[in-house]
């Protein structure tokens, strides 16, 4: 008779390891699967970073002790062991496509002071996961690599788990199966979700790139002929290494181009005179509203699995440790006759925490800016404006806010001198579906297709272009 767990976990990321950990510590039978066959592997793109240390995120703060090669997410009590390589993030430079750069941080000064100032940190998640495995093992979980889930029904009496030729029967099932997760997917879950777009990702491992500051995170945009995109690049945890990213939302975006043009043609072409490529990687992952209730059917679905596009490997490994712990509490109350409640610990978190904690729409705006601003020049323009240092930040729900919340003391300037910017500005205050339509209605979602965006009537459509006429004009008059 084959084995029943307590809890099968599909997906050995950050958050299924941590969940796995933490179930195993509270004595469950664990199952954790995995598509992988070497659990250590890390083959998709991705910064490797821990946000925040300075700035909660989700409540907690990344800590680092390198003394005891540690991991801890502040104030909750728990940590993980990591003794790999790190780089410690000090700034985040936004440059326009002319060179300019809005400055949140500057290195020099985080270096002055040392490990206490810095923003994030970026990991090797190769390393991570070997001590993961090293934890998981320790506390008794059976460890199933080169199981691709085909299929997951559950019941209010259990799950049952499918794939690779074999079954796996469980208590519960945690979906750790990241953003694109097949089991959401599966369980309807995507149905009634608004689907925004695909992110494209290619990236990166560089070696040789002469960087402005190796401990900052830099970001610039690309006016393409075949569309907008993004250019990311952070340090690597080893010495010299560079990860370079470039993403675009749209589809039409060649970002190997992409690529060569900011490696050849752009202000950042001298960067890379040296550089050398390692390694190349890439991803695509599809945005969605998050899902505000993840539970069905006694399948609990967390970190990227239910977020709208990443929820970053601090907020990962806090969903795993939440989750390990709720559905251990669930398990126990089950089998001593008890209401059952731990579960609901958990969904009252997320939506507190994470849905009604940061607003996933803010999120979006940072892949929306070059579709905003409509050329590089206007781009160039605004960022020209901002000189002064702004302070450092490394939180993707607030970082935008900063420099946005900087640039609206600047609007009486692009009013006056630039009414074609500030026009372009007023779009952030539209409907935010309605900035992301074009790029949502060329976008096709990796599951069934983007649901379509409500489009506005031609009344509706002018009658916001009359408002925004009324309002230059009245602020202009204003200014005489």
């Amino acid at each position: 008779m084959a084995k029943k767990y307590d809890v099968v976990i599909v997906g050995a990321g950050p958050a299924g390891f941590m969940a796995a950990r933490t179930a195993g510590e509270n004595g469950l039978n664990v199952a954790l699967l995995e598509k992988k066959k070497d659990l250590t592997v890390f083959n998709r793109s991705c910064a490797q970073t821990l946000v925040s240390a300075t700035e909660p995120y989700l409540g907690k703060l990344a800590v680092l002790n390198s003394r005891d090669h540690r991991i801890a997410l502040s104030p909750d009590g728990f940590s993980v062991k990591y003794d790999g390589p790190h780089k410690n993030l000090y700034a985040w430079w936004f440059y326009s496509p002319a060179g300019h750069p809005i400055k949140l941080g500057l290195p020099e000064e985080g270096r002055k002071i040392g490990d206490l100032a810095r923003l994030g940190i970026v990991i090797d998640k190769e390393s991570l996961f070997r001590n993961f495995l090293d934890d998981v093992k320790a506390v008794s979980v059976d460890i199933f690599p080169g199981i691709n889930v085909e299929r997951v029904t559950g019941s209010a009496e259990g799950v049952k788990v499918e794939g690779s030729g074999r079954t796996f029967e469980g208590t519960y099932c945690i979906a750790a199966d990241g953003v694109n997760s097949g089991i959401s997917e599966m369980l309807g879950m995507n149905e009634h979700r608004y689907y925004w777009c695909n992110l494209n990702i290619v990236s990166y491992y560089m070696s040789g790139v002469d960087v402005p500051d190796p401990n900052m995170i830099i970001t610039s945009s690309g006016y393409r002929e075949d569309g907008r995109c993004l250019f990311f690049m952070a340090p690597r945890p080893f010495e010299g290494e560079y990860n370079v990213q470039l993403l675009s939302i749209d589809p039409r975006v060649n970002l190997k181009k992409a690529a060569e043009y900011f490696m050849k043609e752009t202000f950042t072409a001298p960067w890379f005179k040296n550089a050398k490529t390692l390694r190349t990687l890439s991803y695509v992952c599809s945005c969605y509203d998050p899902i505000e209730v993840p539970f069905k059917d006694n399948i609990l679905l967390i970190g990227d699995s239910a977020s709208t596009q990443e929820i970053e490997n601090t907020g990962a490994m806090l969903c795993g440790w939440k989750a390990g712990n709720a559905v251990a509490a669930a398990v126990r109350e089950r089998n001593i006759k008890l209401r059952v409640q731990g579960i609901q610990t958990y969904l009252d978190w997320w939506k507190t925490a994470f849905c009604e904690g940061y607003d996933h729409e803010a999120y979006m705006k940072n892949w929306i800016l070059t579709f905003v601003l409509t050329s590089a020049e206007k781009m160039a323009f605004a960022f020209g404006l901002l000189d002064e240092p702004l302070p450092g930040n490394f939180n993707p729900y607030t970082a935008g806010k900063i420099m946005g919340a900087k640039m609206a003391t600047l609007t009486p300037i692009i009013a006056q001198e630039r009414p074609d910017i500030w026009m372009d500005l007023v779009r952030l205050r539209w409907p935010l579906k309605e900035v992301y339509a074009e790029v949502t209605r060329l976008s096709r979602a990796i599951s069934d297709g983007p649901v379509a965006p409500r489009k506005r009537s031609p009344s509706e459509a002018g009658a916001t272009r009359d408002a925004w006429v009324k309002s230059l004009g009245r602020f202009l008059r204003e200014k005489k």
